[in-house]
């Protein structure tokens, strides 16, 4: 058996060559399938990226993607393959931000990457995957959704700083956010939702990347003053129904396995626990 990586130069290349490979798993695979979706609607979103796919005997057995500087993304694939993957990686990169994958997967990638490369690596979140084609609202919460306008970006902005700080112990300029939650509101599969109690707003949900068949909500924020009224499960509730009525098929998202009270409210709501997903960080420091 030969094996063989090739590389692609542009989004619109590795969706013709690797979209059905990926669609065979969607929901395992719904952050390559949506950031390139995503990228090919807004082309000057990234100027760097490692885009690749693994071939066995000419058949598509893995891949991979890189928006620099953002993490590797790994698709489902066998262990065997990872060796080949970070040869490959190794000839263009003396160091990556990190690493997601499924456990087993992203796992054997960071013995082999930190060994090679003298990389340490963190393991900063395990997050569940989660799928839902039917929405169990919840009930006697007040307020309604409503998707975002432009006046109310000051406050996404903020409360999507807060978010970063919060869940993904990331940070941002303030400039920067404002940029991407108006690129959000430009466009419909990428917009940002709030749930509103008598003109307060007081939570938040989005969507992003979509699918042939799904959509992924993501950018779930209440501000803490505000939690424990159920306003959280109201908006993802009412964000996932707008979605399956627009005519996807499902919803997808990522939880923080961390976090008890999220999954149970995710799956209360109708969204089913499909599996556990690793992100790694690598120190660039000590690359």
């Amino acid at each position: 058996m030969v094996t063989t990586i090739i590389r692609y130069e542009t989004p619109q290349q590795f969706k013709e060559a690797v979209f059905p490979f990926l669609l065979e798993k969607e929901a395992l695979h719904i952050i390559q399938l949506g950031v390139i979706s995503n990228w090919l609607q807004f082309p000057d979103r990234y100027s760097e990226a490692y885009l690749a796919s693994i071939h066995e005997d000419g058949d598509i057995v893995g891949t991979a993607m890189m928006t620099l500087p953002h993490p590797l993304q790994l698709s489902d694939m066998d262990v065997a393959y990872v060796d080949v993957l970070i040869d490959d990686l190794y000839t263009l990169y003396d160091h990556i931000s990190g690493v997601s994958g499924t456990v087993t997967l992203s796992d054997a990638f960071v013995e082999n990457w930190t060994q090679r490369r003298g990389q340490s690596a963190v393991l900063s979140m395990v997050q569940g995957l989660y799928q839902l084609e039917a929405v169990t609202p919840p009930q006697g919460v007040q307020g309604q959704m409503r998707a975002a306008a432009s006046d109310d970006v000051p406050l996404l902005a903020q409360w999507m700083m807060d978010f970063s700080t919060e869940a993904l112990s990331e940070s941002a300029s303030l400039d920067d956010t404002i940029k991407a939650v108006e690129r959000r509101l430009s466009h419909p599969d990428a917009m940002l939702y709030i749930w509103d109690v008598e003109g307060e707003r007081v939570s938040m949900a989005g969507v992003s990347g979509p699918t042939q068949n799904g959509i992924r909500v993501n950018a779930v924020y209440t501000p803490p003053e505000k939690r424990g009224k159920g306003y959280a499960s109201a908006c993802v509730a009412a964000v996932s129904q707008l979605m399956l009525h627009k005519g996807r098929r499902y919803c997808f998202l990522y939880t923080d396995m961390a976090n008890p009270v999220s999954n149970s409210i995710y799956q209360k709501i109708g969204y089913r626990y499909l599996g556990n997903v690793n992100m790694y960080h690598f120190d660039v420091a000590q690359a």
